[in-house]
């Protein structure tokens, strides 16, 4: 046999043990499982994505450890490997941030359930759901590169729902003004409480549009996203946004007729191997059916809906994911069940010729529309306010009843420390983020170069929230350079799912009513105790809190264990953790 086809003989044969291996082809999986801890380690460390090994009586030997870390590795192989087959059009890759969490935690780390119980009816009028539909259709629409903000990554708080809200009322008011603001999505995630949102644990982002119509927002320079609940109560000038009253809708042709004017926000299906080890293409399959994620929908074609994700820009393509066109129904992955955007105010500006690309460009984003070509392939080409080319009549919308609000089944996974950070480039948790100078309101987003440490559109951790893992002792250092040194699995920490500081831009928003909202909350779907001990019943289970950035270097103000690399203090972790890691981050016990 050789070395590099062990791990899956055919897509029906189940998953593969390491017991199976032999020394040589062990080997080769041990050689992986180190370039990943190289690559990955310290990145999943920070954002909660290590499971925690529960030891019992007696404590673990490393040997046990390395063997777990490697079945792992071998079983997120095997559902990269599937998730392939069963989409020839698209690309996945094993090797990423989520490689050693099995289908049930990812599932609890990506999940958000519906509420049905929780439902709130629409206090607008039925007229305010109506909505103008063009008598053209363009062949195809891109918004991603015209009146778009750079990727987000809301880090382990399950705010979704606001960062999706928040992206559309900036694209929509940018549509109609020339003016493309930066927003405070923190202030949605701690403000927005209507409609059962709850911060990090969920929201409605049909009523967090409205709160932005009536309210207007701060910009994000003077509230910064950090990737907690929060309190509401911080003081600053508000901006009123060109945006009226939220629309609900459903179905692929009123998502296409809508896509005409502007970004939407959709409900998706996520919390399953093809979102977790996607990489790009064209997903035509999608296993699940349950709703528990929300997006912001920037494009289509002839064949796909091009989809803005909340998980940075290490995932999929630059923080894209492109899903099939034309299955009818809810559409694939339930991009088209529940659609909603502001109405625009004033209109948006004289269309221009512009076709999308396949794959999102990492141009700067700009208040005007340049004429280019469609492409199989990233390009700068900039979506016009309305669709140009090729166009054909379009079908009427079709209003949607109140949707139901997104509420959370189970407690979320316990994540990983917040660090601040900044939006477009992707996130490094152990070397300190710039944050974002304010702009004016007349200023557009600073230009993000890919080498920019720390911005806030690149990946911290997915949406939604898992339960936590049991607490342990790591018995030894993390060490990701020495595959001889296995990387201890960690505590997540709870509650929040993105306990991430971020350093996002400006914003700006206006008010008003909304239609039955949806609300989106995280739920922890229950892991199996055969592959992953650590997911057992509460009481084995203890919650590390987030590290808290220091004002200066040094164990002043820390009074826990200090990591001078982040200058931040990391809350909950032990004295003997505290020094075990000593040697490889210079942490040292500061408590009295």
């Amino acid at each position: 046999m050789k070395v590099t086809a062990f791990a899956f003989a055919s897509v029906a044969a189940t998953k593969q043990s390491i017991l199976t291996l032999t020394a040589e082809e062990k080997a080769v999986l041990g050689a992986e499982l180190a370039k990943w801890e190289q690559d990955f380690g310290t990145q999943a460390l920070a954002r909660g994505l290590l499971p925690h090994t529960v030891r019992m009586e007696s404590r673990r030997s490393e040997v046990d450890i390395h063997d777990e870390k490697l079945q792992r590795l071998m079983d997120t192989k095997f559902q990269a490997d599937l998730a392939q087959i069963q989409n020839p059009n698209a690309t996945f890759d094993w090797n990423n941030q989520f490689a050693l969490l099995n289908e049930d935690e990812f599932k609890a780390f990506a999940s958000t359930s519906l509420n049905q119980e929780g439902h709130v009816h629409s206090q607008i009028d039925n007229a305010e759901q109506e909505v103008t539909v063009s008598s053209t259709r363009a062949s195809s629409v891109d918004w991603t590169s015209r009146c778009n903000p750079p990727v987000r990554s809301q880090g382990i708080c399950g705010s979704c729902w606001a960062h999706a809200a928040v992206g559309v009322a900036e694209a929509a008011h940018c549509i109609a003004t020339d003016q493309l603001l930066s927003l405070s999505v923190q202030e949605v995630t701690s403000c927005s409480t209507d409609g059962g949102s709850s911060g990090c644990n969920g929201g409605s982002p049909d009523h967090a549009i409205t709160y932005v119509a009536k309210q207007g927002l701060c910009l994000d320079s003077a509230w910064t996203y950090n990737g907690q609940t929060g309190s509401c109560g911080r003081q600053c000038e508000k901006k009123k946004l060109s945006i009226g009253a939220v629309v609900q809708v459903s179905g692929e042709s009123a998502l296409v007729s809508a896509l005409n004017s502007q970004p939407v926000t959709a409900f998706v299906e996520s919390a399953n191997n093809v979102w977790k080890n996607y990489k790009g293409g064209l997903v035509s399959q999608c296993p699940g059916a349950h709703s528990e994620h929300v997006v912001i929908v920037v494009g289509y074609d002839n064949e796909s809906f091009k989809i803005k994700n909340s998980w940075g820009t290490n995932w999929g393509e630059e923080g894209y994911i492109r899903l099939r066109r034309g299955g009818g129904g809810k559409g694939m992955c339930n991009i088209a069940d529940r659609i909603a955007f502001p109405k625009l105010s004033g209109g948006p500006h004289p269309p221009s010729p512009s076709k999308p690309s396949s794959q999102p460009s990492p141009s700067k984003p700009s208040s005007k529309p340049s004429p280019s070509k469609p492409s199989s392939k990233p390009s700068p080409s900039k979506p016009s306010s309305q669709p140009s080319p090729s166009m054909s009549p379009s079908e009427p919308f079709s209003p949607m009843s109140p949707s139901q609000p997104f509420s959370p089944s189970q407690p979320f996974p316990s994540m990983s420390p917040s660090q601040p950070f900044s939006p477009s480039e992707p996130f490094s948790p152990m070397s300190p983020s710039q944050p974002f100078s304010p702009m004016s309101p007349s200023q557009s987003f600073p230009s993000m170069s890919p080498s920019q440490p720390f911005s806030p559109s690149e990946p911290l951790s997915p949406m939604s929230p898992s339960q936590p893992f049991p607490s342990m002792s790591p018995s030894q250092p993390f060490s990701p350079m020495s595959p001889s040194q296995p990387f201890p699995l960690m505590p997540s920490f709870r509650s929040s799912r993105d306990d991430v500081d971020f350093r996002t831009h400006p914003s700006m928003s206006t008010s008003i009513h909304s239609p039955s909202m949806s609300t989106s909350k995280h739920s922890p779907s229950k892991s199996t105790s055969k592959t992953f001990p650590s997911m057992a019943p509460s009481e084995h289970m203890s919650t590390v809190e987030p590290m808290t950035s220091m004002s200066k270097r040094g164990c002043s103000g820390c009074n826990a264990c200090y990591y001078p690399g982040e200058n931040s203090c990391l809350r909950g972790f032990s004295q003997q953790e505290c020094n075990d890691y000593s040697a490889n981050y210079d942490t040292m016990w500061c408590a009295n």
